[in-house]
């Protein structure tokens, strides 16, 4: 049957997401003509939930039925529920939801048959992940993951690969040719909220994969960080760290510079929790700032540091320094700081200090000794 417009399909993988899974089918459903879902073991009422959606619901199968879990393996499994007739693929995690404000400008490019005759070589569109704390503040963000909009060709055109942290493959290509709005589309990620982790179940089954992966690929460095990542998510801060100090030697031997500036980022932040450490805090400051001078994270977090001890010269400084830097690095590919919080944080705090000096010269308040 010929459409006089392009059809587009919702798709998602899931576990457990009875407290989600309502926003994600309401925020995809103004964007797809069809919803595809696929169960991967859920206990709750998950199931239950999206039958009464209306979703058209699988469950995951495993070839021997005691196999490891593989992320990969799942959503590749889900690609193929998808109708070959689909011009276009909306596949976002469960604990994701496009902002208001971006929703039309999907549609205007989803529903319009033009931006495929026009844009042939497209792969995808370009989003920015922003993930929100239960204060809706953004905390993180990036646009260097999955597109989560893809051009459909076929289940044969495109797979995951890798068992966490699963990353994209178009078939024939070694980089996705994907489409950048002005203004970028924006998605909101609950999945690292602490409402969302209390459990700690979340990190416990990203920990097991992990360190499977891990025990056989022990030199990779960015398993061992998927490995810390996880073990943080699971409310182990200090195995966490324990993972990427023992690696600080590689880590500074890296060039993967994305994955460099997590590690060190998350080592800075590691000595503020749970027992603060100043020597070690700037250490890795200053490694840090060796490594990768541009980077405006480091000077962020001495900043920070310095307004929770009412050093107000030196985090007048370091945030004025932040900033500075900040304008020709945000956009850079691979940037993996928290570009609106620093810029916000840093602005906050930079006031507070310049009109904390402005009181004591004109002598409204006294300086602490």
């Amino acid at each position: 049957m010929k459409r006089n417009k392009p059809y587009v399909v919702a798709l998602g993988i899931c576990k457990n997401e009875e407290k989600n899974l309502a926003r994600w089918h309401e925020n995809v459903s103004k964007i797809a003509d069809e919803v595809y879902l696929l169960d991967t073991g859920s206990t709750d009422e998950t199931k239950f939930l999206a039958q009464g959606f209306c979703i058209n619901t699988f469950s995951y199968v495993t070839k021997t039925g005691n196999e490891p879990f593989s992320f990969a393996r799942a959503r590749n499994q889900a690609l193929k529920l998808v109708p070959e007739s689909a011009d276009w693929v909306i596949f976002t995690d469960i604990d994701e939801v496009f902002t208001e404000e971006s929703i039309p400008i999907i549609q205007a490019i989803t529903r319009n048959p033009k931006v495929i005759e026009e844009r042939p070589e497209c792969d995808g569109v370009m989003c920015e992940i922003r993930t929100i704390d239960d204060s809706g503040n953004v905390i993180m963000q990036s646009r260097n993951g999955n597109p989560r909009i893809l051009r459909w060709r076929g289940v044969n055109t495109l797979h995951f690969e890798g068992d966490l942290h699963e990353q994209i493959i178009i078939a024939g290509k070694d980089k996705q040719n994907l489409m950048l709005t002005n203004p970028v589309i924006a998605l909101n990620h609950y999945g690292y909220s602490e409402s969302a982790l209390s459990d700690g179940s979340k990190g416990k089954r990203n920990a097991e994969i992990a360190k499977r992966l891990l025990d056989a690929n022990p030199t990779d460095l960015r398993i061992a960080e998927h490995y810390a990542e996880a073990l943080y998510m699971s409310g182990d801060l200090d195995a966490a760290t324990e993972v990427r100090e023992t690696r600080i030697n590689e880590i500074l031997a890296s060039t993967d510079k994305e994955l460099v500036v997590r590690m060190l980022r998350s080592l800075i932040q590691a000595q503020q929790v749970d027992g603060e450490n100043n020597d070690k805090y700037f250490g890795y400051y200053l490694l840090a700032k060796a490594k990768y001078p541009e980077v405006p994270d480091w000077d962020y977090l001495l900043g920070l540091w310095a307004n929770n001890h009412g050093f107000y010269v030196t985090a007048q400084v370091a945030m004025q320094s932040a900033l500075s830097l900040l304008p020709s690095y945000e956009h850079a590919d691979g940037y993996v700081g928290e570009t609106m919080v620093v810029r916000a944080k840093a602005e906050e705090v930079l006031n507070y200090w310049t009109e904390y000096a402005v009181k004591i010269k004109e002598g409204i308040i006294e300086q602490e000794s």
